[in-house]
């Protein structure tokens, strides 16, 4: 549906209190906001909490369980990254549900023992999210569990981060470190994808005191380079 579809719909029918968090999250997710729209699966007064979207269980949890991440994790990353779409292509070239670059994607498999994996893959699920798993798993294992800084490295880049660390290395807490982010958008990206991570947590009863770790841990881990 357009948004005027949606605004005359919304003028001619009065909707139930109850099913209002739907109508929004439903317009907003069309409109390819999927932050904005799980705003409105908050839980207020008189209004159903709704379930976050869990697309393609199996094969995120089968990932997520192998390199060491949570469902929640995985989740929170997709739904900004593409609002679950597996034929979704960036204006910069990223593709697919983890939105991998091709250049990342060939580097993750040649890790993986798969040099000649086909790009054209990078568009099914299984494949995008068995590279972007592995990819988001080993970022967090290079900054010491800390998945903020990790979404922020997925989105920016682990060399970006790293030299930013290292810039408030044990002199700032995260919050301070997210604000001062000089890139815009993975500012933005990060605050979005760790608040949907820690929705994703509460509702599976997934460990959630890491997401609000304050304080930062310098040190950074070699385990990856790109």
């Amino acid at each position: 549906a357009r948004p005027r579809e949606l605004a005359d719909a919304g003028a001619k029918t009065a909707v139930p209190a109850g099913a209002l968090d739907a109508l929004f999250y439903d317009a907003f997710r069309r409109l390819g906001d999927p932050y904005l729209a799980n705003r409105f699966v908050a839980r207020r007064q008189g209004r159903p909490r709704l379930r976050l979207a869990r697309p393609f269980p199996r094969q995120v949890d089968t990932q997520a369980r192998a390199n060491g991440l949570t469902a929640g994790r995985v989740w929170a990353v997709m739904t900004i990254e593409s609002a679950w779409c597996p034929q979704v292509v960036s204006h910069a070239g990223a593709v697919g549900l983890l939105q991998l670059m091709p250049i990342t994607a060939r580097r993750v498999s040649r890790a993986l023992g798969e040099p000649g994996f086909p790009l054209a893959r990078l568009f099914e699920p299984g494949p995008n999210i068995r590279l972007g798993a592995w990819y988001l798993g080993q970022l967090v294992r290079k900054f010491n569990g800390q998945y903020a800084l990790a979404v922020a490295a997925y989105n920016g880049g682990p060399h970006n981060v790293t030299a930013w660390l290292q810039r408030k290395a044990r002199t700032a807490d995260l919050d301070e470190f997210v604000e001062e982010i000089p890139m815009r958008e993975t500012r933005l990206y990060v605050k979005k994808v760790v608040a949907l991570a820690t929705r994703y947590a509460s509702d599976l009863g997934e460990p959630y005191r890491v997401l609000l770790q304050r304080r930062l841990d310098p040190t950074v881990q070699k385990n990856i380079d790109f």
